[in-house]
Parts: structure tokens; sequence; C-alpha cells
């Protein structure tokens, strides 16, 4: 049997559900930025793949707040057009979670989730943390923004796409052809809105 879902009739909600459990699995990226005035945020996202190898392209979905208002990790962004994304693995699983609790702005969620901070190379106001297995320093490249302004729910989310500049690994060996294993990186991929799994 087949069944068919219309979009356009579709509660976000659904949408969102619908999305996460067909599209899978994906990596679960912790973003790590920092505002105008250097202070720290991260963040969890799942709308995160790569795009392209040359150039090397990431793709990251951010939502606004229901308000539209900007979330810390979409306005650090604009504000200065440079992040890193820390691939999540099991062992920072819990922090990641800790990561993605609300926080008023300003707030070091790195420190509360009891992980170390350090600063990012060739991009200057990324962090990134120490238990990360690996972490792409990345600038914006372009910003699209989704959305139908006929139908105000569908204008939550920002598509940022960028350009990786570096791509730093905490786990390595030495691999014909520069690959990186995946159980090496022991990343935590995506299947649900509220659980992880091992692949």
């Amino acid at each position: 049997m087949t069944i068919s879902f219309d979009f356009e009739a579709l509660s976000e909600r659904e949408r969102y559900k619908l999305m996460i459990g067909t599209i899978i699995p994906r990596p679960i990226a912790l973003v790590t930025t920092v505002d105008e005035h250097g202070r720290i945020n991260a963040a969890p996202f799942s709308f995160f793949n790569c795009l392209s190898a040359d150039p090397p392209i990431l793709a990251l979905g951010v939502e606004n707040n229901p308000d539209m208002s900007f979330k810390d990790t979409g306005y650090n962004i604009r504000m200065t057009e440079v992040f890193t994304v820390n691939i999540v693995s099991f062992s920072i699983a819990e922090a990641m979670h800790v990561c993605g609790s609300k926080y008023p702005r300003g707030v070091d969620e790195l420190k509360e989730a009891g992980l170390t901070a350090m600063a990012g190379q060739k991009v200057a106001s990324p962090w990134r943390s120490r238990k990360h297995p690996q972490h792409s320093s990345a600038g914006v490249m372009s910003r699209l923004s989704s959305g139908n302004p006929v139908r105000s729910s569908w204008a939550r989310s920002s598509m940022l796409i960028i350009a990786t500049v570096s791509s730093i690994l905490k786990v390595c060996a030495s691999i014909p052809g520069k690959s990186m294993p995946s159980r090496a990186l022991a990343a935590i991929p995506a299947r649900r809105s509220v659980t992880v799994s091992r692949c």
C-alpha cells in the first residue's frame, strides 16, 4: 500500500515528524558560535549534512523562534558569519542534551554541559570542545531564507549554506586516501526526534 502526504495540508509538527522519520540516518552537529561580544553558544542540530567536497560545502538548517526572532545560533552566525560544526559522539550524548536546553542569551552551554572550549583554527570566532571526535570550522558562503509568506508557519526556518574552511580530527589513523572510518568517530546518528541509536 502506498500512502501520499500533502505537505500543504499538514501541520508544522506533522511535516517535521515525517522529515526526520524518513530522511535517516543523519549526523548530529553540535554547532558552536560566538556573538559579537565573544560569548560562546552551543546547540545541537540534526538538519545538517554535507553537500559537496569540491568546494567543501556543508548545509545547516536553523529555525527561528515562534515569534520569528532569531535563536542564538542563527543570530550569532548572522553577526559573525562563522561557526564550528562538532560531530557528536556517544561519549558526549548527555552533554549534547544539556546544550539543547533553553538558556538565556549569553549563557555558555559548553560550560553548563561540562565541556571544555578551545579556540578555533583558521576561523577565529568559533570554539570547539576537546571531547568532540571531529570539528569543521566554516564561514558563510550563502544564506538562503525559506518560508511561505502566505502560510506563516512555513516561515520559521532559515537555511544557512556555508563553505568549510578546515576539518580537525581528534581521532585519526594512517589510512590510505585519508579516509576516516565511521567507527573511529563513534558519531551519533539522528533517527527520531527523541532518540539516538548506533549504526
